[in-house]
This record gives structure tokens, sequence and C-alpha cells, in this order.
């Protein structure tokens, strides 16, 4: 219905967003697996159809800019909390072992 067309103003298209959070599922026999997650990087649309191009969360947390800084006998857990702040990623865990000196 014409939704994905860029010449429709009320279409779906309109509220896509870099990296916007993209979960993709499929359904096999009845149930639904996940197949991943991942971020929207570019997309165009064309005839009513859209070609989505996008990154996973590794190539989230490789697009972030981490400035780093001066670091003496600090965890590595420490640094990974700041790492994934910066890509604004709060999807994973961290061993306690990591924040041992």
């Amino acid at each position: 219905n014409n939704q994905f067309n860029v010449q429709n103003a009320d279409g779906i298209w309109k509220s896509l967003q870099g990296t916007q959070r993209v979960v993709i599922t499929e359904d096999i026999n009845g149930t639904e697996i996940d197949v991943g997650t991942f971020y929207i990087d570019k997309w165009e649309s064309k005839e009513n159809a859209i070609t989505i191009t996008a990154f996973d969360s590794v190539g989230l947390i490789d697009r972030a800019k981490f400035m780093g800084g001066m670091y003496t006998d600090a965890p590595v857990g420490i640094l990974i909390q700041q790492i994934m702040a910066s890509a604004d990623y709060s999807d994973y865990e961290i061993d306690e072992e990591c924040f041992e000196s």
C-alpha cells in the first residue's frame, strides 16, 4: 500500500533513522527464531520496496568515538564500561573478575 515509497508523505519510511535498532526474526514451522539485532546504516526506497543496509553490535561499538584517557591500575571492567557507554550500548555483561585490581 505504498508505505515504503519516499514520495508518500505519510509512509512508514519517514520513521526510519540512522543506527535505529532492528530486530530480525524468522518463522520456522510456527516457531519464531531470533536471527539477530542490527542497526540501520542507510536505506533507500525504489518502486515501493526498501533496501536497508545495517550493521551488528560490533559495528555499532566500532563506530563509537572513544577518547580514552590515562588509566593507572584501573580494572579492565571500568574501561569496558566506558567504551560501551561511548557507543551508547548496554546489551552486554562483564564478568566480575574484570573489576578486580
